[in-house]
């Protein structure tokens, strides 16, 4: 289990709480998942990689 881990730049102590908070993660250009097996059709590496095929099909 992960957890979001907050520090504050004061000396002072805060206290608080975290309404809504979201991940940006930046990848690759090319998509580093398409030499993967797809073992089950409805695991989100095979969504994803027919929504990059799908795509790039439209380009």
């Amino acid at each position: 289990m992960s957890a979001l881990q907050i520090s504050f730049n004061s000396q002072e102590p805060n206290h608080g709480f975290i309404k809504e908070w979201t991940l940006m993660i930046h990848g690759t250009r090319d998509p580093p998942y398409s030499s993967l097996p797809v073992s089950d059709p409805h695991s989100k590496l095979a969504i994803v990689k027919k929504a990059h095929q799908d795509r790039l099909k439209m380009k």
